[in-house]
């Protein structure tokens, strides 16, 4: 964000350039802090590592939304055998590591098969015929630091204990989990808001089923989801500009567009009640919180946000 200037003073002219940066395009958008409306979007492309960003003329701050829409590192999957098809069906898929529960003994309730995927010719199954628990894992290395997204299309019986799909080790030990619905039909779903700061993710799957449960699941994407200075989520469109930052945040996260005494609540991705305080100001400390994704809501916002 830029900072105010003097009252009737516009500041005009000024530029920022952002580097490193991956090739590609990036969609840019300019906010009014105070009101959290567009100022401007546009499209800007780099070929090399500067990208260079003109800023509009302000007088009051503003902030800025650098989001990556093309190119290879937006496009990559850094999933190892994501459709399970490095061997033919076995117990041991390439790439993927086996957890075999807290009793040790589950390493057979984890395999790949050729059982109706979803594509290809295998997919990855959770079964056994007695109870169980297992995670299947990979840890991917060597991955540019940033924003993650993590989908896998899964098929359940149902009847289990717990399963959901998980990312962690990312630099934080804050764990991002999704529950894996029970369903008859291939479903896609999705752990976002990875902040990778470690160069590395762990992805997996977990299960802890009772007898003759089973869990399917193929096509597994673990891809860079784009940089940016603010994250959100608006469902509807009134929160359609919605806007916070910093992005990821470490103490104080700025709140536009607070003028009255204002209810807000942050919860963490389990569903759980972090804080719900009222406040008349724009700032809301959030200090307090331990590092990873959280969801703000006040009045009819929605908003996703980092804890660094």
């Amino acid at each position: 964000f830029l900072d105010r200037a003097y009252p009737d003073n516009t500041i005009s002219g000024q530029a920022i350039n952002l580097n490193p940066m991956d090739s590609g395009s990036y969609s840019v958008s300019f906010y009014n802090t105070y009101t959290g409306s567009v100022i401007s979007t546009t499209t800007l492309t780099t070929s090399g590592k500067i990208l260079n960003i003109p800023v509009p003329s302000f007088v009051s701050d503003i902030a800025v939304r650098v989001t990556k829409t093309s190119g290879a590192a937006s496009n990559t999957n850094f999933a190892g055998d994501p459709g399970f098809e490095g061997e033919t069906a076995n117990q041991t898929p390439s790439a993927w590591n086996t957890w075999p529960g807290a009793a040790g003994t589950d390493w057979d309730a984890d395999y790949s098969e050729a059982l109706t995927p979803h594509t290809g010719a295998n997919r990855g199954t959770h079964y056994k015929a007695t109870n169980y628990e297992v995670y299947t894992y990979q840890t991917i290395t060597g991955i540019p630091n940033g924003t993650y997204t993590y989908k896998a299309w899964v098929i359940s019986s149902g009847g289990q204990t717990a399963r959901f799909i998980e990312a962690k080790d990312y630099g934080s030990s804050s764990l991002l989990q999704t529950n894996i619905p029970s369903t008859s039909t291939w479903t896609q779903i999705v752990v976002d808001n990875i902040p990778v700061t470690n160069g590395q993710c762990t992805i997996g799957v977990y299960s802890k089923g009772n007898a003759g449960n089973w869990l399917g699941f193929d096509d597994i994407q673990f891809v860079l989801q784009g940089t940016g200075s603010a994250l959100r989520l608006a469902p509807t469109s009134a929160a359609a500009n919605a806007i916070v930052y910093p992005n990821p945040v470490h103490d104080e996260l700025i709140i536009p567009g607070i003028s009255t005494l204002t209810n807000v609540k942050v919860y963490a991705v389990s569903g759980e009640k972090k804080i719900d305080s009222m406040i008349s100001s724009r700032i809301l400390n959030v200090s307090a919180l331990s590092a990873g994704a959280y969801v703000l809501k006040m009045k009819n916002q929605v908003i996703k946000f980092i804890k660094d």
